[in-house]
């Protein structure tokens, strides 16, 4: 092997590397859906700047269709948390969805998600029949996993926010989706914002009884 041809390897081998241990893209999803249904089905199609991913998984892959707080639904006036997360690394080798990002098309291999719903729904005491819809805020994020047709591979971290759309049927739970949003929920103010409200006001105090003393 020439000399040249050596560093071409060392050189491909290196861009291999780097791509295979890159660190993930963060995208913000600016539209999209994430929905358990009670059909076994569950499935997440967003859109993000210049991609988006449709993924869907059954009870063949998460062993059962509901979400995380299905078990602690629906006792009338008592609080429902309807956050969840689901884990698929690598399920059983099986491509089962698609990721696409700019003109590149990849087969989704794994993929985790963490949905955090920002309040709780107090459960009321509906009769059998009687559906009622519920909406509170969440924030999302996830990891997706894709490989391409030329096995090159794609990982990205989805972060969104949106409101959750939870219908209860009765003293059950009918469906739990969670509509993505581009506005973001107003910020928490961070600890130093509240010292330096709190210092304003004490001066703004101090400032009014010199006043009134004069």
């Amino acid at each position: 092997m020439t000399k040249r041809s050596s560093l071409y390897a060392i050189a491909v081998w290196l861009l291999c590397g780097a791509s295979a241990y890159a660190d993930p893209v963060t995208v913000p999803i600016t539209s999209g859906f994430l929905s358990y249904g009670i059909y076994n089905e569950a499935d997440l199609r967003v859109q993000f700047p210049n991609g988006s991913a449709e993924i869907e998984w059954s009870d063949g892959l998460a062993g059962d269709w509901p979400p995380d707080f299905y078990d602690e639904c629906c006792i009338p006036g008592t609080p429902l948390n309807v956050s969840t997360d689901e884990s698929f690394p690598d399920p059983l080798g099986v491509h089962f969805g698609q990721l696409r990002f700019g003109s590149d098309i990849y087969s989704v291999t794994s993929f985790n998600f963490s949905v955090e719903a920002l309040a709780a729904i107090i459960v009321p005491s509906l009769e059998r029949g009687e559906r009622e819809t519920f909406e509170v805020p969440f924030r999302f994020r996830g990891t997706v996993f894709g490989t391409d047709a030329d096995q090159r591979t794609l990982l990205l971290d989805l972060v969104g926010v949106g409101h959750t759309q939870t219908i209860l049927d009765g003293a059950s739970l009918l469906y739990a989706g969670y509509n993505f949003e581009t506005n973001t929920p107003s910020p928490v103010p961070e600890p130093g914002t509240w010292l330096l409200v709190a210092t304003g006001l004490g001066a703004v105090i101090r400032r009014m009884g010199k006043n009134r003393q004069e």
